[in-house]
């Protein structure tokens, strides 16, 4: 599958560190264009540029967020400490995010920047319906409520809400949303 979408573009297939380096070069590389109002050269080891600009610059300031989704411990959160504005984790467990979160937490400390700038973002995946047994591959309302809430107390301050098989957003906003976001004593 990966080669047929990068083969499409003409963007090579490299190994994960690789990938890595590059990414996080160009992250640095975009801030700088979002961010300097004259022109610069870049000699990175991924991108080359000779009077790099960027007009107009984006409406946001310095630029939109950026977001880099990793779970990987070493590499991959070094580069979303350096760079990234929000943390996509993987689909894990609500534990595997927490122990990763501290971990983004030591490689900020490690750079001199503050955990708190990084917005944590967790996914649920959920059905429509309650599953017929604990065995089921996704969780119904009821799951899906109880992860949002652990994922939550674990540090995720961004959800993004999942879907399997349904397509109405009232449902959503209806069994999920609501419910996880209104406290119990304030619902009617």
């Amino acid at each position: 599958m990966v080669h047929r979408e990068y083969d499409a573009h003409g963007i090579g297939v490299v190994a994960p560190g690789e990938a890595l380096a590059a990414l996080g070069e160009a992250c640095a590389l975009t801030r700088r264009l979002w961010t300097e109002r004259e022109p610069f050269d870049f000699d990175g080891r991924h991108y080359r540029l000779t009077g790099a600009i960027c007009e107009p610059k984006p409406a946001q300031r310095p630029g939109p967020p950026i977001m880099i989704g990793s779970g990987g411990a070493r590499t991959g959160l070094r580069i979303v400490a350096e760079h990234a504005d929000i943390w996509a984790s993987p689909p894990f467990t609500s534990q595997d995010f927490r122990r990763l979160n501290a971990l983004l937490d030591a490689h900020c400390d490690a750079i001199g920047r503050d955990p708190a700038e990084i917005t944590r973002s967790a996914q649920v995946f959920f059905t429509a319906t309650e599953p017929a047994d604990d065995a089921a591959r996704f969780p119904g309302p009821a799951g899906a409520r109880e992860q949002i809430a652990e994922y939550v107390e674990a540090g995720a301050r961004h959800i993004v809400l999942a879907p399997i098989g349904a397509s109405s957003m009232r449902w959503v906003a209806d069994e999920i949303i609501r419910p996880a976001a209104v406290p119990a004593h304030l619902r009617s």
